[in-house]
């Protein structure tokens, strides 16, 4: 759990950079979710779409699973 301004910050910057937000049990335990913007053409946030789900034994395959799915989402399957 992020608990100060400098933690809060920089995780900000690191999902910037990224592309997407992941919250792993921050709420619950064995829940975990991925979000992401949802952009127009000019490249406008025009909405949000997040996958929410219970954490299976691998979550980083499934989370990469998901990461890509939100990718192709989004219009960078070309």
């Amino acid at each position: 759990t992020i608990t100060g301004m400098g933690a809060l910050l920089g995780e900000l910057a690191r999902t910037a950079a990224r592309g997407y937000a992941v919250d792993d049990e921050e709420d619950t335990e064995g829940v975990a979710c991925v979000g992401a913007c949802v952009r127009d053409r000019g490249g406008a946030a025009i909405g949000a779409i997040s996958v929410t789900g219970l954490k299976p034994r691998d979550w980083r395959l499934s989370l990469e699973e998901v990461i890509r799915e939100l990718a192709l989402q989004q219009g960078e399957r070309e």
